[in-house]
């Protein structure tokens, strides 16, 4: 963890992207619907 100390390295910054792309690809679909959703209620 003292690596750590400055922020985040390369290997942080691929698994954050990795990740965001593995919940978008599996959740894409729910989160738009929901954003229409509150966008037409307002």
């Amino acid at each position: 963890m003292i690596d750590r100390i400055f922020g985040i390295d390369v290997d942080d910054q691929r698994l954050a992207l990795w990740l965001s792309e593995q919940l978008w690809a599996s959740h894409s679909e729910q989160l738009i619907a929901a954003a229409l959703q509150i966008r037409h209620a307002h």
